[in-house]
């Protein structure tokens, strides 16, 4: 027994011993191969370049060649799908409906507006709007949304939503479809028609706090309207535009106490979008 437990050790020994070199010889191979592997990398890295300094200089005349055509061939393929794409969206562009404001509305009364010290009305009576197709394709449900009036003061009053003139009519404005309110209607491909629009009112309200109106404030007014339609496809656009009250002498301000007022309306720089 003594023996045998004498013996254990040095057979542990010897098969540890073993086992080591067995590791140090699997690591040797394991580096060995390694490093032809690694020269092979490096040869594969270099070969393309080395292939090309070895081959004769008519080779290289050849591949450049046909290199030249690989691309030429890749370039004109990308100009023939690029004017295919101009191509469509030309055609798409003239053959979708394009609806704007043929001409400035027409004020068919006259202006009246009232000031106290809180309060500030306006009035008009009806006002005509000229809409055409302009475009081969023909528009459908088309609608006119109300138009609005924006009263801008002439100087700072101490009011902030009054005096920060913040516009109406930006990109955003053409591109919503609101729920029509009133009649729908189509427009085929050059088609004009005119529609009235009721009373238009706006009334200026001020808070306890703020400061009184002046009895002779005086005023730019500005008229607002958008018209909204779909194409044949169903796709929905939009035209919207802003125009300036005008009076008789040119001035665009003017004063409540010079009411009832008659003048004209133009298009206004920067108040106007389209989809």
């Amino acid at each position: 027994m003594e023996n045998d437990d004498a013996e254990n050790p040095n057979r542990q020994t010897a098969s540890n011993l073993s086992s080591s070199t067995s590791k140090i010889k699997t690591n040797e191979e394991a580096a060995k191969t390694a490093e032809p592997n690694k020269k092979a990398k490096k040869q594969k890295k270099r070969s393309l370049w080395q292939h090309w300094k070895s081959a004769s200089r008519a080779k290289q005349i050849k591949w450049s060649a046909e290199g030249l055509i690989v691309i030429t061939g890749i370039l004109i393929l990308g100009v023939y799908i690029w004017g295919n794409l101009q191509t469509k969206w030309h055609f798409e562009a003239e053959h979708r409906p394009r609806v704007v404001f043929s001409r400035p509305p027409e004020l068919l009364g006259t202006i009246t507006c009232n000031v106290t010290d809180k309060r500030i009305d306006v009035h008009s009576g009806k006002i005509r709007f000229w809409f055409k197709n302009i475009r081969n394709g023909d528009a459908i449900g088309v609608f006119m949304v109300p138009p609005m009036f924006k009263l801008v003061t002439e100087r700072k009053i101490g009011i902030a939503r009054i005096d920060k003139f913040i516009p109406s009519i930006t990109d955003e404005s053409c591109k919503v479809r609101p729920n029509p309110k009133g009649s729908v209607f189509p427009l085929n491909a050059g088609q004009g028609i005119s529609v009235d629009a009721e009373q238009v009112a706006e009334a200026i309200i001020s808070d306890p706090s703020d400061p009184p109106f002046a009895p002779n404030e005086r005023f730019h007014l500005d008229v607002l309207d958008c018209i909204y339609y779909l194409d044949e496809a169903g796709d929905p656009h939009g035209t919207c535009a802003t125009y300036s009250f005008i009076m008789p002498n040119g001035q665009n301000v003017f004063s409540c106490a010079d009411s009832p007022l008659t003048g004209s309306l133009e298009l206004k720089f920067g108040g106007y979008c389209e989809n």
